[in-house]
């Protein structure tokens, strides 16, 4: 189980980068069994995420800090904010990228979708 001060530089190494891929494909395997089980929208799903995330930064910032304070935690709110604001930036930089990689991906899983209905 991760430590509470576990992170990821800012400048991660190779192996870092890694490591982050690795556990970024079985949170998302696991995402999407949970989607497909319930039948949930992609809207829904991002807003629970959202959640999730503010709230594992909180209890992260509780949990690691030696002395947890209001201002402490409202300091640490303000960075989060921040790193979502640039994380934010950066997908609209490669939203034609993005576009283009998921409509391929949805007409894939629909196409798959139809053979499977077809061999049935």
């Amino acid at each position: 189980m991760a430590k509470p001060t576990d992170s990821f530089d800012d400048v991660p190494d190779q192996e870092t980068v890694e490591e982050f891929d690795r556990l970024l494909a079985a949170f998302q395997d696991h995402v999407d069994n949970f989607v497909q089980e319930r039948e949930l929208s992609f809207g829904v799903v991002s807003l629970l995420a959202a959640q999730m995330s503010l709230t594992m930064r909180m209890f992260d910032y509780v949990a690691s800090a030696e002395k947890p304070s209001v201002t402490g935690l409202q300091g640490e709110l303000d960075r989060f904010h921040g790193e979502l604001g640039q994380a934010v930036q950066g997908a609209k930089q490669g939203a034609a990228d993005f576009l283009e990689a998921a409509s391929e991906a949805l007409a894939e899983a629909e196409a798959q979708f139809d053979a499977d209905e077809k061999s049935k």
